[in-house]
């Protein structure tokens, strides 16, 4: 028993300051925990990234979070994207990208879309035990791209600037044409501006990508689509009182 707690101790003590994503040694330490946790990530090691990139000096940094700060306020010297920030960038991106690794596990609506290019690849390095992941090379930033401009027309919907907001909204379609994510968003813009036809076909679209995203497994993808069920239930009264008759049916697949 002594030896047990001296090595619990020693285990414990080498994870030091990364308690949030210790794993011990069975589990690989740790560097490996981000295969098995969830929420490693809570921004606890964004000054970690920052002496991280002084080491290892980078000319193009990017950093993708799931959190609404930006990494740049811990003067992490990235280009940074998100579930939540509404910067532009461009559909490819080169260089170093540093992952939360909690879009990795917490796969919820935009996770999956950020952390898509980084699902089957080992990390180049592990920072705060593994509460980020440090890729390097060039990846298709699509859908993160896209992710951006929803943000972005969010920003300008709420601000009353609708036809901005609707140059977002299809601007994301464009960038990530087969996402369901991006049809849905639009879809619902398009249904609060009160062009229930076009919002239609959309939803349309989502339920039938939906339907064959490899991104999303079950229950998350039951979810979705019953939320997209229910949005057209609505847009189908609303099409019935404003036209007089019933909704088109959704396109043969």
């Amino acid at each position: 028993m002594p030896c047990l707690i001296l090595l619990h101790a020693v285990s414990s003590l080498s994870a030091y300051p990364n308690y949030l994503s210790y794993a011990n040694e069975l589990w690989g330490g740790p560097t490996e925990a981000y295969k098995y946790l969830n929420g490693l990530d809570e921004g606890q090691a964004y000054p970690e990234a920052k002496a991280y990139l002084e080491r290892h000096p980078a000319e193009n940094c990017w950093f993708v979070t799931g959190w609404q700060w930006d990494p740049r306020l811990y003067g992490v010297p990235c280009q940074t994207f998100g579930v939540f920030l509404p910067n532009q960038i461009p559909p490819r991106v080169h260089g170093t990208v540093i992952v939360s690794s909690t879009l990795l596990t917490a796969l919820t609506l935009t996770d999956g879309e950020l952390a898509a290019p980084f699902k089957n690849i080992t990390p180049r390095h592990k920072i705060g035990g593994s509460a980020l992941l440090v890729y390097e090379g060039d990846f298709d930033a699509g859908r993160a791209a896209a992710i951006s401009e929803t943000n972005l027309m969010e920003s300008a919907f709420s601000a009353g600037q609708t036809s901005v907001a609707l140059l977002h909204a299809n601007r994301a379609v464009e960038l990530a044409p087969d996402s369901a994510n991006t049809h849905c968003t639009l879809c619902s813009l398009l249904a609060q501006i009160g062009q229930t036809d076009s919002a239609l076909r959309e939803c349309y679209t989502a339920q039938i990508l939906l339907l064959h995203d490899p991104l999303r497994g079950e229950p998350l993808r039951k979810e979705f689509l019953d939320s997209i069920e229910a949005r057209l239930t609505l847009l189908r009264i609303q099409y019935r009182a404003t036209y007089g008759r019933d909704a088109p049916t959704p396109p043969t697949e």
